[in-house]
């Protein structure tokens, strides 16, 4: 589990030797003869300076695509990846070696928290009166659990919590904005060094593209880039699997990586005291961030192949739920 003690010991910067041996090992299984490729389109909108990558997500590995290919060409990126990637053993040691920066979200926060107390998963009913209480400051119910976790003294994921001080739901969004600045120290790292910050707006795997969250935009004030639009398409096809990273032997089709436009996000369309990914000016300010998102998101469309656009309903068809977070 991702702690804020593991968080601030997290290497964001890749290291080149196992950075370049992925790149390669991934470049060499598109370049074997009856399979796949990638094709990359309007790579001359990418600026050299660092700017924000809003890719869609329809593969796990759909990360290769965009990063194998441009290391070769000079251009260099760090990934926002949830913590639940960093559960694996195994990923956990690639993702710790090749750039790339754990998100803890408000969700993982309370699962992994909830977990630690109590030796087991939450359920989805329990999970569901926690983020309305989180979210939406609904009264959680009246039974064993819930005064266990409201006044059961513990470190939440390293952070100290005292039921005589904050309440459990203004610890949930303190820790929440404290790992924020964390991973966002770790990421200004590799700003500084020039590397492009690579994000994933609609958060969760989904074969077509599905509605994005603000953290985008909120990332976008908070370092001060411009975000650029980035569709990949026939990743669906052209991966063995969603566990398996190379393309089919025979029958794959190629992918394709196009680069859309740049957007920047007026600062002056927010206050000056705008604290990006504080949980009380998120609130104060979703509707206005919400409307650039969807700005964003309506281009990244545009960048993609008919098949991967807007799916149908507007719902991802990635793990709901608790599942998300293990």
């Amino acid at each position: 589990m991702i702690t804020i003690d593991s968080l601030n010991a997290t290497e964001s910067i890749a290291s080149s030797p196992w950075a370049y041996t992925t790149a390669g090992i991934s470049m060499a299984s598109f370049l074997m003869p009856t399979r796949a490729s990638i094709e990359i389109e309007q790579l001359e909108r990418l600026p050299h300076d660092p700017v924000i990558v809003a890719m869609n997500h329809t593969h796990k590995f759909d990360f290769l695509a965009l990063r194998a290919p441009l290391l070769f060409k000079g251009r260099t990126f760090v990934s926002w990846v949830k913590s639940r990637a960093y559960m694996v053993a195994s990923m956990n040691t690639f993702l710790s070696n090749t750039g790339n920066v754990p998100l803890c979200s408000r969700g993982y926060i309370i699962a992994a928290d909830y977990a630690d107390l109590f030796g087991e998963r939450i359920d989805e009913q329990t999970y569901r009166a926690i983020r309305e209480h989180v979210d939406r400051g609904a009264a959680l119910p009246q039974t064993p659990v819930f005064e266990k976790l409201q006044n059961t003294p513990r470190a939440m994921l390293g952070w100290q919590f005292n039921p005589s001080g904050p309440t459990y739901r203004a610890a949930i969004e303190s820790l929440y904005y404290e790992m924020m600045q964390i991973s966002l120290r770790l990421t200004r790292r590799c700003i500084n060094r020039g590397d492009h910050v690579h994000i994933y707006p609609q958060g969760s795997i989904s074969g077509q593209l599905t509605p994005g969250r603000s953290g985008i935009i909120q990332a976008a004030l908070a370092f001060g880039l411009p975000i650029m639009t980035v569709g990949v398409s026939g990743t669906r096809e052209t991966f063995i699997s969603n566990s398996v990273p190379f393309p089919k032997r025979k029958g794959a089709g190629n992918i394709t990586v196009r680069f859309g436009n740049l957007h920047m996000i007026p600062r002056e369309d927010f206050p000056d005291d705008f604290r990006p990914f504080h949980p009380v000016d998120e609130r104060k300010h979703r509707t206005r961030l919400q409307a650039h998102t969807q700005t964003v998101m309506e281009d990244l469309n545009e960048q993609l192949t008919p098949a991967y656009q807007w799916a149908d309903d507007m719902q991802s068809d990635a793990k709901t739920g608790v599942n998300r977070f293990f």
